[in-house]
């Protein structure tokens, strides 16, 4: 089974492509754009247009924490929400109609493992993400990764 997972942010959104426990290609895709619209397409220009013979793609969506969790500026996650939305939408709409679509928050695909440790598990079991990232920035690393942790929790939908 091959998956697309989509890690997406506001800024740039990590992807990853892996069939069974396999990864394929993954990597970041960087925006510039200050509009909504212009910042969403942009991403998915970014995004090798790799649709064709994808089984599941799994794009995060975000969540509204507790006040006590909260990190960074809360109105961001409309962004994010927006963005998620839109590379959903449009990725799924290039592919064929009997590509099944998930979009689990945090908490369902992660568990309530912290996001260091999960990582480090993600890179256990997939070894050839390292040399992957490596010539990505080691503050946005965590974005390709997750995106591989979201494709394989993806396969394990079957």
């Amino acid at each position: 089974m091959i998956v697309l997972g989509i890690d997406p942010g506001v800024k740039m959104s990590g992807w990853a492509v892996v069939d069974g426990d396999v990864l394929l290609s993954c990597g970041l895709a960087r925006t510039h754009d200050m509009t909504a619209v212009g910042r969403t397409l942009d991403m998915i220009a970014n995004i090798p247009k790799c649709t064709t013979g994808i089984d599941t793609l799994v794009c995060e969506v975000p969540v509204i924490y507790p006040t006590n969790k909260q990190k960074g500026d809360q109105n961001a996650l409309i962004m994010l929400a927006y963005a998620a939305g839109g590379i959903t939408t449009l990725l799924a709409s290039r592919a064929p109609l009997d590509m099944r679509v998930l979009n689990p928050k945090p908490h369902e695909w992660k568990g309530g493992t912290p996001k260091e440790i999960h990582n480090e598990r993600v890179i256990e079991r997939v070894p050839a993400i390292k040399y992957h990232i490596k010539d990505i920035p080691k503050s946005y690393q965590h974005n390709v990764v997750d995106a591989v942790g979201l494709a394989l929790w993806g396969v394990s939908w079957t």
